[in-house]
C-alpha cells in the first residue's frame, strides 16, 4: 500500500511552480500547483490530506490572507509559508496564523552576495585546538 504525499503549491510565478513541481516529484511527492489564489481556495475543499506551500506575495491579495481563508475551509492541512522577501514581522504573523514553518527563499541569495568572511591563518606555535577570543589566542590547559 502506497501512502500519498500530496503537496499543494500556490505561487504566481510559473517558473517557481515548474521548479517546485520537478523537485517535489523527484522526492516522491505528488505536487498540485496553482497560480491563482481564487482557484486554489475553490479547490481547497476537495484537497486530500497533505500540506501546502504558500507564497506570501500574490497578485490582488497576500498569502497571509489566503492562509486565513484556507483555515476556515481546511484547518487540517499543514501550511508552509514561503517568500523571497521575508522579514521577521511577516514570519511571526504567518506562524501566529497557524503556519507550520516559514521559508525565507531570498535568504540564501542574500547570503551568496555577502562579502566572504576572511579567516586569518593560524600563527606558528599555536595549536589547532586553540580558541581565538577578542584577538587573543587562548591555549588549552
Amino acid at each position: 500500500m502506497t501512502m500519498e504525499r500530496t503537496v499543494y503549491v500556490l505561487d504566481d510565478d510559473a517558473a517557481v511552480l515548474r521548479s517546485l513541481e520537478r523537485l517535489l516529484s523527484s522526492a516522491n511527492f505528488e505536487p498540485v500547483t496553482f497560480e491563482r489564489p481564487d482557484l486554489f481556495l475553490a479547490a481547497a475543499k476537495t484537497f486530500k490530506t497533505g500540506c501546502v506551500l504558500l507564497d506570501i506575495r500574490l497578485p490582488g491579495t497576500s498569502g497571509l490572507d489566503v492562509q486565513t481563508q484556507l483555515r476556515k475551509v481546511r484547518n487540517d492541512l499543514a501550511v508552509i509559508v514561503m517568500t523571497a522577501q521575508g522579514d521577521v514581522q511577516t514570519a511571526v504573523r504567518a506562524m501566529k496564523a497557524g503556519a507550520s514553518d516559514f521559508l525565507d527563499l531570498g535568504r540564501s541569495r542574500r547570503r551568496s552576495r555577502e562579502k566572504p568572511i576572511w579567516i586569518p591563518p593560524m600563527p606558528s606555535g599555536v595549536s589547532p585546538r586553540s580558541v581565538r577570543a577578542n584577538g587573543t589566542f587562548l591555549t588549552d590547559c
